[in-house]
């Protein structure tokens, strides 16, 4: 979902995503465990996630291949003209990223797209520096805080607007706290200026809204 590169694992800086380019490093979730939502916890059960254990002691480029090679004939995609033009092979894997700027982030936000919750995602338009803004049709492979791959998505629709101009309707579909358009502007505020290092954002700032579809796993 950024310009796709030979890189698999290069970010496109989202605001659910890292501020850097670098996949979250290997480390252990804070705290420990599965997240305590249990819709999420569910979407981590071990049934749900062969994919984790197959790629056991694998690097991160080989266990990325093997998820793509797997969800790929799920998927029945067959060639990436779809994001990528009709010469390249299907052998090739999208980019992969993960949410946030920290692994704790990361998983959370990703278990809320495993259990259906969240179907979009937004970025401040002066994050993407001059890469490509996202384009429907574009597949990516969503990481966990540990950097494994779990969750192949579809952008579905991309539009740019003022950060004022969010509506109720793209808020609840990013799937956050209380869903509500007050604690998404409350909330999106307080990661911009952390990742932008700005004491405030500006109601005209421009924000890129991204909504996907998630094709595997299918929720229930």
């Amino acid at each position: 979902m950024s310009e796709h590169k030979d890189e698999p694992t290069k970010d496109r800086a989202l605001h659910d995503r890292p501020p850097s380019s670098d996949v979250p490093p290997e480390t252990p979730r804070a705290g420990g465990g599965a997240p305590s939502d249990p819709d999420v916890a569910a979407a981590y059960a071990p049934e749900s996630d062969p994919v984790v254990t197959t790629a056991e002691g694998l690097d991160q480029g080989e266990a990325i291949q093997l998820y793509w090679e797997a969800v790929r004939a799920k998927a029945r995609i067959g060639r990436l003209a779809v994001y990528m033009g009709t010469d390249l092979s299907a052998a090739v894997a999208p980019p992969a990223w993960s949410f946030g700027d920290s692994p704790k982030l990361a998983d959370e936000l990703l278990g809320h797209v495993l259990t259906g919750r969240k179907t979009a995602t937004s970025t401040a338009l002066v994050e993407f520096g001059e890469e490509a803004l996202p384009r429907v049709g574009e597949l990516s492979i969503l990481l966990d805080g540990a950097g494994r791959p779990r969750a192949l998505v579809r952008t579905t629709a991309v539009d740019t607007v003022r950060f004022d101009e969010v509506d109720e309707s793209f808020a609840a579909a990013e799937g956050e706290d209380d869903l509500s358009l007050a604690s998404w502007r409350e909330q999106h505020e307080i990661y911009w200026r952390r990742v932008l290092d700005q004491e405030t954002v500006d109601p005209s700032t421009e924000i890129v809204l991204e909504r996907f579809e998630l094709l595997d796993p299918r929720v229930g």
